[in-house]
């Protein structure tokens, strides 16, 4: 049996910077964003009973993606070293550790970028020009990998796998090229030759 569908709604309160987590209409947690200059100071706490449904991750990844304070901010939050649990959900919601030594209870992370047109594949991208996720819609991600195919493989040229992952990496998410080699041939945009060790950009037709 599938389990239950979770919606998240962020309620503000009086201050503007605090939001009640919901999910199916419960009060799970809270989430709070506290302003000093140009940097927001998160924090976000959820009850024992959800903390192993994602909902801390998917609740600050939708106020990161409202960019209610903008996009020239810089997120901030406490991460104890030793809770591996939160510097995990640090990492995936693109925090990283402001010492060198990475053992520092002070992460942060840039705003998002301004949202970009509805046609615009840059919205799938990080900073670097780095794949931030894989679209849903099958035509975003059709889009965004022939994107990549374009940039990153040459047209007509036989090449190794090796030389493949190469050209990939800077693309992939976390450079994580298996992943992102097998959606450019499961969608038809690069084919393995009969060796089996060589890859192919195939040419489509523009319509």
């Amino acid at each position: 049996m599938a389990p239950a569908r979770i919606h998240l709604d962020l309620i503000p309160r009086v201050d503007t910077t605090s939001w009640t987590l919901r999910v199916d209409g419960v009060d799970v947690g809270v989430l709070r964003g506290s302003v000093r200059s140009s940097d927001v100071e998160l924090f976000v706490e959820v009850d024992e009973s959800v903390r192993r449904r994602g909902i801390a991750r998917a609740a600050v990844g939708r106020l990161l993606g409202s960019a209610p304070w903008g996009h020239d901010v810089r997120y901030v939050a406490e991460v104890d070293a030793g809770d591996e649990a939160a510097a995990s959900l640090a990492r995936r919601l693109g925090f990283t550790p402001e010492n060198a030594g990475g053992t520092g209870r002070r992460w942060s992370r840039p705003a998002p970028r301004a949202r970009a047109a509805a046609d615009d594949i840059a919205r799938f991208l990080d900073r670097d020009g780095r794949i931030d996720r894989y679209p849903l819609r099958s035509s975003d991600r059709r889009a965004l990998l022939t994107w990549v195919a374009a940039q990153a493989l040459p047209r007509g040229e036989v090449i190794d796998e090796a030389t493949v992952n190469a050209r990939l990496e800077p693309y992939a998410p976390a450079g994580d090229v298996a992943v992102l080699r097998r959606y450019l041939v499961d969608h038809g945009l690069v084919e393995r030759t009969r060796s089996g060790s060589e890859y192919l950009r195939v040419e489509h037709d523009a319509s």
